[in-house]
């Protein structure tokens, strides 16, 4: 009588935990949900946006410190929003995104050297400054610069 209640009691209490525990959602899921958010941030041309959806993937970088994409898009969201300021013409602005998105970019080159894709956004970085001050860039970045 008493292993029955005992066994049933188990099972109950099995039950009720796995029912509390949430199932924690993977890197890849995480990534690929904000991946898909990207496209709708970056045609909307909301900057508030593109800032926290940025701060996101950085949230996920610090999660997952193996992965260099989280960096990556982090960096190309702050590049973008630096690219709509070029166009209202706010060089301080566009001056302090160009540093914040070199961190993450710095991160990603770090867990994924000669990386083609974060070549590409280091560019992108560099037109951002200099547009600011195009003599002093062209100096000290020279091809990549241009």
């Amino acid at each position: 009588m008493m292993k029955p209640f005992c066994i049933a009691l188990g099972v109950f209490f099995s039950v009720l935990l796995s029912a509390q525990v949430e199932k924690e959602p993977t890197y890849l899921e995480l990534l690929s949900e904000k991946v898909s958010r990207v496209e709708a941030a970056k045609t909307s041309q909301n900057q508030d946006q593109l800032t926290q959806l940025s701060a996101e993937f950085l949230e996920l970088a610090d999660k997952e410190k193996k992965e260099w994409l989280p960096y990556y898009y982090a960096s190309y969201l702050l590049i973008l929003k630096g690219q709509i300021l070029v166009q209202e013409n706010k060089n301080k602005e566009i001056e302090d995104v160009a540093y914040h998105a070199q961190k993450p970019l710095y991160a990603a080159k770090k867990l994924s050297p000669n990386n083609p894709e974060v070549l590409v956004l280091q560019k992108l970085i560099y037109q951002l400054e200099k547009y600011i001050k195009p003599s002093e860039i062209y100096q000290n970045g020279g091809p990549m610069a241009v």
